[in-house]
């Protein structure tokens, strides 16, 4: 998932950061672990983050124990303007009408998919069928597996493969002088849908990625 909400209370220890994170829907603790072999971006990305009443970037998974739901983030960041803000609940306002709709075609009996990465039901205070919050985004276009975009298959695969070769991640300019074929803009495109649907994130600046997976 992908959330983006004010830090209203943090607790450092030796081996992780927990981080209280508001959304406009209810507050949850987001846990974020402590590498020894974090690189120094990430730790720094980190220590930004570990301030109160600041807006942040979480992507990471949801876990529940004892009925009570938490994060554990793969990445979170400080939001670098409020521009980020704003993207954000457009793209939340957009992802709910699209399950709407969907739910729509569901009633009239006409098959549907979601992504994997979809967050209905995943809000901070949500029961099983609850609809998606305003939140945490669940994914825009598709996802892969519902015969997506060739070309985001790539560029995913691609990430993944030379993203997991230092802590940093990959940068997008290696995508575009390796794959063939297409535009400069329109692998920056797929990059941005892979990052809207929570399958990358950015890590030490926003040119460089990592998989969520």
């Amino acid at each position: 998932v992908k959330i983006v909400g004010a830090v209203r209370g943090f607790e450092e220890a030796s081996t992780k950061v927990v981080f209280q994170v508001e959304d406009g829907t209810g507050l949850i603790d987001v846990n974020k672990w402590i590498d020894e072999t974090d690189s120094l971006a990430s730790a720094q990305m980190r220590q930004e983050a570990s301030q109160d009443h600041i807006y942040v970037r979480v992507i990471g998974q949801v876990k529940e124990y004892d009925n009570r739901k938490s994060i554990v983030a793969y990445n979170i960041r400080k939001l670098e303007s409020c521009n980020e803000l704003t993207y954000h609940m457009l793209e939340t306002v957009y992802s709910a009408e699209k399950y709407k709709k969907g739910q729509s075609i569901v009633s009239s009996g006409a098959p549907v998919t979601y992504s994997s990465h979809s967050t209905a039901g995943v809000g901070f205070n949500s029961g099983p069928s609850a609809k998606p919050s305003m939140g945490m985004a669940p994914a825009m276009g598709g996802g892969m597996g519902g015969g997506g975009n060739n070309l985001q298959q790539m560029v995913l695969d691609y990430i993944r493969i030379n993203g997991d070769k230092s802590d940093e991640g990959c940068n997008i300019n290696q995508c575009i002088s390796s794959i063939t074929g297409h535009s400069e803009s329109e692998i920056r495109r797929a990059v941005t849908m892979l990052a809207a649907e929570g399958e990358i994130y950015s890590t030490i600046n926003e040119d460089t990625f990592k998989t969520a997976q």
